[in-house]
């Protein structure tokens, strides 16, 4: 996990590099998660359930990118099908696994979002 983070409720804070103050964003007890204009690290702390989250239009945000963790054993999927897995291939909605510490990376390409980086919990790193 990372050390930063400090959950208060819903919404975590998050030091940028330009020394201001960006909020991380959660997947919390709702059922839909809207992914904000400013949001980078998104983290799904939803329990029980799939955390469904609106990306923003891919088409507005070329070159955007976002970061996904789960906290939960929980599976993460887009309320479209706008996701091109790491694989490549149709877009549609996964995003993360039900596995809790798996995390990923999303940059829109103008027309969806593409999974560049996918990293499960129980992935041994070797070096």
């Amino acid at each position: 996990a990372f050390p930063f983070l400090k959950p208060q409720g819903p919404l975590f804070p998050f030091n940028r590099s330009d020394g201001t103050n960006q909020l991380l964003a959660a997947c919390g007890s709702g059922v839909y998660f809207t992914v904000g204009n400013g949001d980078t690290w998104l983290i799904n702390n939803k329990s029980g359930s799939t955390c469904t989250v609106t990306l923003p239009a891919a088409s507005s945000y070329t070159g955007r990118t976002l970061h996904f963790q789960n906290y939960q054993a929980q599976t993460v999927v887009s309320a479209s099908s706008n996701v091109v897995p790491i694989v490549g291939g149709a877009a549609s909605t996964a995003i993360l696994n039900a596995v809790a510490g798996d995390t990923c990376t999303l940059v829109s390409d103008g027309s969806n979002w593409l999974i560049t980086q996918y990293t499960p919990n129980n992935v041994l790193l070797l070096e």
